[in-house]
């Protein structure tokens, strides 16, 4: 118990106190006034001044404190150790019939030893408080002092019986005591229990996905492995399902068998992914489960993978070669010399960017597929021109990708 709680008792206490000595026959019936009157006293204190009321509606000024605490036990939620102070705490103010005081007799058959009882309430403050009360002594019994005086040597059969025997508020204690111990008991069984269940369990999960790799669009195998955790459990088989994607895969559900020593790793194989040449990224969403035992299923676990386009460079044009001599009314051969890290390189493009002779189109643009897969070579392009003129020409060339070479600019004088 904090100190707020043990000072709110004694207010409580001396209040009580109080209003016995003023008015003690008046207010006994009355539990709902005496209520009140604490309440005005001591606000602060409602648990107590609640428990003081259950104990007097309780039948305190007429039965027996054994009598009131197993009321108080059935038909209340005051706690146990409130109870036994509120109890007391009537006892002490004058309250409690003569019934209710605490029995004389000792004996072993009703009482655990006088010794341990005293050691218990030695203990235990937070149980058994008797605090001072103005006016009144402990008792109650002994006879009335004078004002603010204390009673005869007889109220002090109140609190303890003869020979040291434990009262009647320290049997009680004792009683929440055992209780307590009770509810330990209990809850030690039930961890007892949830640790076993724990222990005994099939337990199955997947803790990660991971890939070999980076995924590009290459068309390249990349493996896949599933971690996990396996308890009490026997992993037989990786399910894969396609839950979600922009793409298109040529199956979008499939499985595999877990192999004792992938078992025993914790780390089983679930195939492997590849995708073709792609121009813009491709999502998709895998899950995977385990399959245990009989039959069983693991949560889902959840896999975003992302196909990236595989990273490209541009071709580069090295060289326009001219031939010595443009004669118009013939054809002639322009000499393309190039190189193309990617090697997919194919397609030509000649766009005419100023001449002093009408051209019927513009832009050429041809395919030479017998240079596509070459990373550096030339080639030859032909064009043919029936009037002399000067024309300026801008060569390009383009890979598979639509990635374009820087433009290459040639003067041709023809004559």
């Amino acid at each position: 118990m904090t100190a707020t709680g043990s000072a709110s008792r004694i207010a409580v206490e001396r209040a009580l106190g109080r209003i016995i000595a003023g008015q003690p026959h008046a207010l006994r019936d009355d539990p709902d006034r005496v209520e009140g009157v604490l309440r005005d006293e001591v606000p602060r204190a409602a648990r107590e001044i609640a428990a003081i009321a259950a104990v007097q509606r309780a039948g305190i000024a007429s039965r027996s404190a054994e009598e009131v605490l197993k009321a108080l036990r059935e038909d209340t939620p005051v706690s146990a150790d409130l109870a036994v102070w509120a109890v007391g705490v009537w006892q002490r103010s004058g309250g409690a019939a003569a019934a209710a005081q605490p029995r004389a007799e000792t004996g072993q058959d009703d009482w655990i030893g006088d010794s341990t009882a005293r050691r218990w309430v030695a203990d235990d403050s937070d149980l058994l408080e008797p605090g001072p009360v103005e006016g009144h002594r402990a008792g109650g019994a002994g006879g009335a002092g004078g004002a603010g005086g204390a009673g005869g040597a007889g109220g002090a059969a109140g609190l303890h019986g003869p020979a040291g025997a434990p009262t009647l508020w320290q049997r009680a204690s004792l009683w929440a005591m055992s209780h307590r111990r009770l509810a330990g008991a209990a809850l030690a069984a039930l961890l007892v229990a949830l640790v076993a269940m724990r222990l005994f369990t099939p337990s199955v999960e997947i803790t990660d996905v991971a890939l070999d790799g980076p995924f590009v669009g290459d068309g390249q195998n990349r493996a896949v492995l599933v971690s996990f955790n396996a308890r009490n459990a026997t992993v037989k088989r990786v399910e894969v399902n396609i839950a979600q994607t922009n793409g298109k895969w040529r199956r979008t559900e499939w499985s595999y068998d877990v192999t004792p020593q992938e078992r025993a790793k914790g780390l089983a194989s679930s195939g492997s992914l590849s995708y073709g040449d792609i121009r813009e990224p491709v999502r998709s969403v895998f899950l995977y489960r385990l399959i245990y035992d009989d039959g069983q299923r693991s949560a889902p676990f959840r896999k975003e993978i992302v196909i990236l386009p595989v990273p490209s460079s541009r071709p580069v044009l090295k060289q326009i070669t001219l031939p010595g001599q443009f004669r118009p009314g013939r054809w002639f051969e322009v000499g393309v010399a190039f190189e193309d890290p990617d090697g997919d390189a194919e397609t030509l493009e000649v766009t005419v960017v100023s001449s002093t002779l009408t051209w019927k189109q513009r832009q050429f643009v041809d395919r030479h597929p017998e240079i596509k897969g070459l990373k550096s070579g030339s080639f030859n392009w032909r064009m043919y021109v029936d009037n002399s003129n000067q024309t300026v020409l801008d060569f390009v060339l383009i890979d598979a990708r639509g990635n374009r070479s820087e433009p290459l600019r040639k003067a041709l004088n023809f004559q």
